[in-house]
């Protein structure tokens, strides 16, 4: 992610994080993997699909051969339980 400051009248670009705050992004973001992973399958193929691979929700629906309403809910699903495995994470 570059940020950019202004010296004096010079635009400065910064694109490196600090080691550190760059390895917690990655942990954090494997964990998120990790809990994505454990969901049921009809959860996580619809919330794989949508990140991984940005499908919309037509897209998802013709792939998988159901209704638009049926994606959305499982998507809902898989993001709010995702979501709450977070916040007890955070919790413990």
């Amino acid at each position: 992610m570059a940020q950019i400051y202004t010296i004096g009248d010079q635009p400065v670009t910064i694109t490196a994080l600090s080691a550190e705050k760059e390895a917690l992004g990655k942990q954090y973001a494997n964990r998120i993997w990790e809990i994505i992973m454990t969901l049921p399958d009809k959860n996580r193929e619809v919330l794989v699909l949508d990140i991984q691979h940005g499908l919309s929700i037509g897209e998802m629906s013709d792939l998988l051969n159901v209704p638009q309403g049926t994606v959305k809910s499982r998507l809902a699903r898989a993001r709010e339980k995702v979501k709450q495995a977070i916040q007890k994470e955070e919790r413990e």
